[in-house]
């Protein structure tokens, strides 16, 4: 049997499964440079809970975050321009 392939496009918090049925595979393009960016945990909660049949895989399926604090004081230029 030949397989299928459903594209559904759009904003995936204003589907319900009642209109396009559960799907085995989401696919997000929402990615920007934080990750986080976008709605993109928000959008993705939905698609899991509303869409996705169970054991679906979801691409993106992970986000490794690597974050650091600093300080840096920079000092007056010009007499003028204070960045701090």
């Amino acid at each position: 049997q030949p397989s299928q392939l459903k594209l559904v496009t759009g904003d995936v918090r204003s589907l319900r499964s009642e209109e396009v049925g559960r799907y085995d595979i989401i696919v997000s393009e929402l990615m920007d440079a934080s990750g986080l960016g976008e709605s993109l945990l928000s959008v993705l909660e939905h698609a899991c809970r509303d869409l996705a049949s169970p054991g679906a895989q979801v691409i993106p399926c992970g986000l490794r975050l690597i974050g650091a604090l600093g300080w840096l004081t920079l000092p007056n230029c010009h007499g003028s321009f204070d960045f701090s």
